[in-house]
């Protein structure tokens, strides 16, 4: 008689009894054990009712301590998606995954289709919940202990070339949408830090402004005399008593889906591939160009580790050759 998910069982089963069994005595239980459920059908029970599963408490015990650390409200919804999305796919409480439960379902994902990059970032995040829910006591055993990460490779990023930046700017509607541009290559700000500064943030004197980032992390962002130009001919023109620096067609604070209409408008009428990130990589590819370090153009972008700079700005062939006439001691 064929079994289903017998496998499985048998797994869990060692699992379990290596706890508080004799390896050898173990195995003999096991093998024994075995060769007693040859003559049944196994199958996996259904997920527990609701009544009895605190899933979702547990999720939101954990994003509440999240949001205490100071993580955005963004990106705790971003957790929360991948959190809840991992308990309704495994079809189990957080307390009953095991690492087998896990493994399957990264594996499932893979077969699917799912990029490398966004399976290894969704582990990460698997990694820290687990390890919080153990650390907190409110689990008896990390699933994530014995996975290891998965291996990728970083995705490409992309800058503008000298050429699609000129069209860009020529592309610009208006003042505000000209400022817009201007002001985003030259401090190499997130969408969400745009979004949120004030006019009484820029200080046109000095050429700079404190923003708050990931974390509600402050730092100090700077810009040139051209780029002060294009935000003072856009905020002279307004006559409206709205603290935001930019607004939207609706004379209110762009929302973050206004500012990726805007991309796509400029996609439009450029044929070029625009996103408000990909001015964040052009800047620092073009400090990297002009001789800035690595480090100082890390502060700028408000990264907390260097390899995430790393990945957004690559050393070009000219570069490398010109540094080393520059620099080489032979």
């Amino acid at each position: 008689m064929p079994i289903l998910d017998k496998k499985a069982l048998m797994s869990d089963l060692e699992k379990r009894m290596d706890e508080y069994v004799p390896g050898k005595t173990s195995r003999t239980i096991l093998h024994d054990l075995s060769e007693i459920l040859d003559s049944y059908d196994v199958i996996t029970s259904a997920p527990v009712s609701n009544a009895s599963d605190n899933s979702v408490e547990l999720i939101n015990l954990y994003l509440n301590a999240k949001a205490v650390e100071g993580l955005s409200s963004k990106t705790i919804e971003s957790y929360r998606y991948d959190l809840l999305r991992l308990h309704r796919d495994i079809g189990a409480p957080i307390k009953r995954m095991t690492v087998d439960h896990i493994r399957s379902y990264i594996a499932s994902e893979l077969e699917r289709g799912v990029k490398k990059n966004t399976i290894k970032n969704r582990e990460q995040r698997y990694a820290t919940f687990f390890k919080w829910l153990k650390n907190e006591d409110l689990i008896a055993r990390n699933p994530m202990s014995n996975i290891a990460t998965i291996k990728a490779n970083p995705e490409p990023r992309f800058s503008f070339s000298g050429e699609e930046v000129q069209l860009l700017k020529e592309a610009a509607k208006n003042d505000k949408e000209r400022a817009i541009i201007y002001f985003l290559l030259a401090t190499g700000c997130r969408k969400g830090e745009l979004i949120s500064i004030n006019r009484s943030d820029i200080d046109y004197k000095n050429l700079k402004l404190i923003v708050r980032g990931k974390g509600d992390k402050q730092r100090e962002l700077y810009f040139d005399d051209v780029t002060a130009m294009m935000l003072q001919r856009y905020v002279s023109k307004r006559k409206d008593d709205n603290p935001a620096l930019f607004l939207s067609k609706m004379k209110i604070r762009y929302s973050d889906s206004g500012i990726t209409n805007l991309m796509i408008s400029l996609s439009e009428r450029t044929g070029i591939h625009v996103y408000a990130h990909r001015f964040r990589h052009t800047f620092a590819q073009m400090c990297l160009d002009r001789g800035m370090s690595i480090e100082e153009v890390s502060l700028l972008l408000g990264h907390t580790k260097l390899d995430v700079t790393k990945n957004y700005a690559k050393a070009n062939q000219r570069n490398t050759e010109n540094s080393y006439r520059k620099f080489a001691c032979i």
